[in-house]
């Protein structure tokens, strides 16, 4: 039995989250057919709130097939992300698309699976969906996801959160795990796999951690800025959360409440955060040897900073240097 897709598409979504999930089924029901069976495993429609073209965040024009609506045939509506830059932008959008919001919020009762990628994961918590679930969001806005929708279960670090009638994936191309996420789920995984070698997706992916950029958020903060430069310097020593809430003026519990409310991690995640970004970046635009990386950010043992970029990151230090590498 062929199941249906829904591609939501609206003005300013990211268009490759919409072509790339159709371009995925398609492959999908190739493979199915060199497999020797009968019939597609799925059927995709673009789908938009008044069912006429729309343009996407890159200027693009994306067709539509059809009115979001009840009636339509989708057993799965998948939701794009967002075009955004900056999180003052969210307020503004996010009013601008209460319509849609609202008719998220009817159509997910109707539906079998409800995903959202990226910034559009905003789309379903502001529609109540994701109340009282697990989820994830794009890492560059996780702090102010957590901030808006506190009885949301945020699993900012991860990649993919299927929380059964709801799915979410993280940033950018993270739809690409999440479109072979569902094929898995709904087709079998062996389906997903081909799709994922035919397509050159590296699926299996786990973490977001390895792709975050520091400086994106840390410049909309001025202390996290601060904090972050003198962890940096001191990163060799044994840097306690008493020293750094010295250097901050502030108490511990001070600095634990600020990082707590604003950035969801205690001061002792935030200093083994900034560690383990400034491995990343050793890793990645040095030579140095993965004992080096680790003594120079404060490890003497070889062993056990492995085991801690590994429990962090999601992936080796070796791993991260051979997908990251520069030049």
């Amino acid at each position: 039995m062929t199941i249906s897709i829904g591609l939501i598409a609206f003005e300013g979504c990211i268009g490759s989250s919409v072509h790339a999930l159709a371009d995925l089924f398609t492959t999908a029901n190739a493979i199915n057919r060199q497999m020797g069976r009968q019939g597609d495993l799925f059927s995709t429609q673009v789908l938009t709130p008044n069912g006429s073209s729309v343009t996407a965040s890159s200027g693009h024009e994306i067709p539509s097939d059809g009115v979001l609506r009840a009636d339509v045939p989708a057993e799965v509506l998948m939701v794009p992300g967002i075009g955004m830059e900056a999180v003052g932008e969210i307020d503004e959008t996010l009013a601008q698309m209460r319509p849609l919001i609202d008719t998220l919020a009817e159509q997910a009762t109707h539906r079998k699976i409800t995903t959202a990628s990226c910034t559009g994961t905003f789309l379903l918590a502001e529609a109540g969906v994701l109340t009282g679930q697990q989820a994830t969001t794009t890492w560059w806005l996780a702090s102010e996801f957590a901030k808006r929708y506190p009885s949301i279960d945020l699993r900012s670090g991860e990649i993919l959160v299927d929380a059964g009638p709801v799915i979410t994936s993280a940033a950018g191309t993270s739809y690409l795990d999440l479109a072979l996420h569902v094929i898995s789920r709904l087709a079998d995984p062996q389906t997903a796999h081909l799709c994922a070698k035919f397509m050159v997706v590296d699926g299996g992916r786990t973490s977001q951690r390895p792709y975050t950029i520091p400086w994106h958020f840390m410049k909309r903060d001025p202390l996290i800025e601060k904090a972050a430069a003198w962890v940096r310097q001191e990163i060799t020593r044994e840097v306690s959360v008493a020293t750094l809430a010295t250097h901050l003026n502030m108490s511990p519990r001070t600095l634990h409440r600020r990082l707590s409310r604003d950035h969801q991690q205690t001061p002792q995640e935030f200093i083994q955060e900034i560690r383990m970004q400034e491995a990343m970046r050793l890793l990645e635009t040095t030579k140095q040897s993965v004992a080096e990386v680790g003594i120079g950010i404060g490890y003497a043992d070889e062993n056990t900073f492995r085991r801690a970029f590994s429990a962090h990151i999601g992936t080796t230090p070796t791993q991260h240097r051979m997908r990251f590498r520069e030049g």
